[in-house]
């Protein structure tokens, strides 16, 4: 019954795929006069150019920074509604909210937080008698409310899969380990760990491809800016192709995140794989 579905979405990412991998390979620049096979020469060019070299490091701080605050705060959030037997239901509903939202809307919703003297976060630095930061001057600090602002938006997702994961353990292990005096933390590492380790496989994978891939909080929130501080190489990819019309370079640089992608689901699972 699944095989139809399954194989229409291996249809159309195929071709996408394909197609992508093909002209990554071909000289698409509407603006030059020469066309045809040019080999890796895109990729090359891509490699030479600092501005994708930028795109590349910014692309891997966001996620680095994304991944790891994402972890801690779903694995956090999961342990507490797992433990709330009463109410589940309805707080994992409600912790999906920040992914429902839109992505625009949660980019609109952090640069309002930060922007200028009438942002919320300089108005309680006002109260507290603190002088106001211009965050967004800043590149270390615009980074780092995008990392937030990331986070906020993906990690109810790797969140519910924990949750998923954690209220799949038998609760007679915690009792008969509590019997033989381990304490929380021995627990923790020794029984919770080793048990979700499928869905912590799942999370790390959801939280790396959001935020390899994010470009919709990114343009909104930042543009890229200050400078190109926050350019990553999907807002790049934009660029190259809508402002400079170099459609091929564009498609190289897709191809080059779907193998970053690939890449870390295939660490991922020799990780996390299941003993």
């Amino acid at each position: 019954m699944i095989l139809p579905p399954v194989l229409l979405v291996a249809a159309v990412m195929g071709y996408g795929v394909t197609f992508a991998i093909i002209s990554s390979l071909q000289d698409l620049d509407i603006m030059s006069v020469s066309q045809g096979f040019v080999g890796v020469a895109n990729y090359l060019e891509l490699f030479r150019n600092p501005r994708f070299i930028n795109s590349l490091i910014r692309t891997l701080t966001l996620a680095a920074g994304t991944v790891a605050l994402g972890m801690f705060v779903s694995l956090n959030a999961a342990l507490l509604l797992s433990r709330v037997a009463a109410l589940r239901k309805s707080l994992n509903a409600l912790a999906l909210v920040p992914w429902l939202v839109s992505a625009v809307a949660v980019a609109m919703m952090f640069r309002f937080m930060f922007v200028g003297n009438a942002g919320l976060a300089n108005n309680i630095l006002e109260q507290l008698g603190l002088a106001p930061v211009w965050w967004f001057i800043s590149p270390t600090l615009t980074t780092m409310i995008l990392v937030v602002a990331v986070t906020w938006y993906i990690a109810p997702v790797s969140t519910i899969v924990l949750v998923g994961g954690l209220t799949m353990i038998d609760r007679h292990l915690y009792e008969s380990a509590a019997l033989e005096g381990a304490s929380k933390p021995r627990i923790f590492w020794s029984i919770t760990l080793p048990l979700i380790r499928p869905m912590m496989r799942v999370s790390l994978i959801w939280l790396t491809f959001a935020s390899f891939n994010q470009f919709d909080v990114v343009l909104p929130a930042t543009g890229g800016g200050p400078g190109q501080s926050t350019e990553v190489m999907a807002l790049y990819m934009y660029r190259l192709a809508f402002d400079g019309f170099e459609f091929s370079a564009a498609y190289a640089i897709t191809v080059l995140l779907m193998s970053m992608n690939v890449l870390a689901g295939l660490v991922y699972t020799l990780l996390f794989k299941e003993s």
